[in-house]
């Protein structure tokens, strides 16, 4: 396999994994946190098989609703606390606050 057959193969699982991301992202939007917190499972799953159980459940709440942290303060602060040995209270709770997506 040359290098521009290597490089066109990486764009295409590149692009399959955005749209897979963004179908993910449509799909719980406004969906109880649950069923979010399941779509997000069955994602990382096939697409991310490496992410941790921290990274699954914040992502979950912020993909069902965006303003999640702000709604329900004291379930965010349990929710940081539980994880807080995987990362610290206060990145878990800053990215509920504002969550950032890289990509």
């Amino acid at each position: 396999m040359d290098r521009d057959d290597a490089d066109a193969a990486m764009e295409e699982h590149i692009a399959q994994h955005l749209a897979a991301y963004k179908a993910l992202h449509n799909a719980a939007r406004g969906r109880d946190v649950v069923e979010a917190e399941r779509l997000v499972r069955d994602f990382a799953s096939i697409h991310q098989p490496h992410a941790r159980e921290v990274d699954l459940a914040l992502l979950a709440r912020v993909m069902s609703d965006p303003r999640w942290a702000r709604k329900h303060l004291l379930s965010a602060i349990a929710l940081a606390w539980r994880h807080r040995h995987a990362q610290p209270v206060g990145r878990s709770l800053r990215w509920l606050w504002r969550p950032r997506f890289a990509g």
